[in-house]
């Protein structure tokens, strides 16, 4: 008989439930047969099993890692859902083996951050689900336009760090070099877009991301050898005598 993950769901307002439904089919989805995915009061029930309520993982996260040290097929996850200025933030937290994981997803213009969220937990799983290569939920094109326009760099890497580098489409490449040049970190967004241009060789978003980095930290060419100057030519040298020359 398989040992199966245990991934309890839980979430404070009965608003979330949404969320955290379409979170639990993703990872049932990546999980298949590995995987017990249960939410909300289904999950708070199984939580007080142990011995354990929410508000113990709230007031004292401490004890979500001894639980899950205890239990190494048991993983916790917490959500929180609010609106800002009309983007839409989820704070998920995930304890398993003992390991305390803190991911926040942001979805602007109506957008729907379960990719994302769904995405953070399953990062941290992989080694516990065997389809997570395949079948995990990868970078939404719209969802990096969202977070490219409120800068929040930091989360536009998280989102194209789950896709693997050979499957990365060419906007994925884009938005890698656009966060580094939003971080300043003009190396590394110049290492993006060498293997943006390795990888898409011809696709017109390598000119669009070229324009996003200084032009000297984007250029690749060797710059130009300086030219070789001839020497100056040397004075005669006075000897004092009267011999014409």
């Amino acid at each position: 008989m398989k040992t199966l993950l245990v991934i309890l769901i839980l979430f404070a307002d009965p608003a979330h439930e949404p969320l955290a439904t379409t979170v639990a089919d993703d990872l049932r989805r990546v999980g298949g047969e590995n995987v017990q995915v249960v939410i909300g009061a289904a999950a708070a029930a199984e939580l007080e099993k142990r011995d354990v309520k929410i508000q113990d993982l709230i007031t004292s996260p401490n004890i979500a890692e001894h639980l899950t040290t205890a239990d190494m097929n048991l993983a916790v996850v917490h959500l929180t859902r609010e609106d800002a200025g009309g983007d839409v933030v989820v704070n998920t937290r995930l304890w398993a083996e003992g390991e305390d994981e803190q991911h926040v997803a942001i979805a602007g213009k109506g957008g729907d951050p379960a990719t994302s969220v769904s995405s953070g937990i399953v990062r941290t799983l992989a080694h516990r689900l065997p389809n997570a290569r395949v079948a995990s939920p990868v970078a939404d094109d719209t969802q990096l336009a969202g977070l490219a326009e409120r800068r929040a760099w930091g989360e536009v890497l998280g989102q194209i760090a789950s896709v693997p580098a050979a499957e990365r489409t060419p906007r994925q490449h884009y938005y890698l070099v656009l966060a580094y040049s939003g971080m300043e970190q003009r190396d590394a967004a110049v290492e993006a877009l060498n293997a943006m241009r390795a990888a898409h060789p011809d696709h017109f978003l390598i000119k669009a991301a070229e324009a996003v980095i200084p032009a000297e930290a984007a250029a690749t060419a060797a710059p130009e050898p300086e030219p070789e100057l001839e020497p100056a030519p040397t004075a005669p040298v006075d000897d004092s005598s009267d011999t014409l020359r």
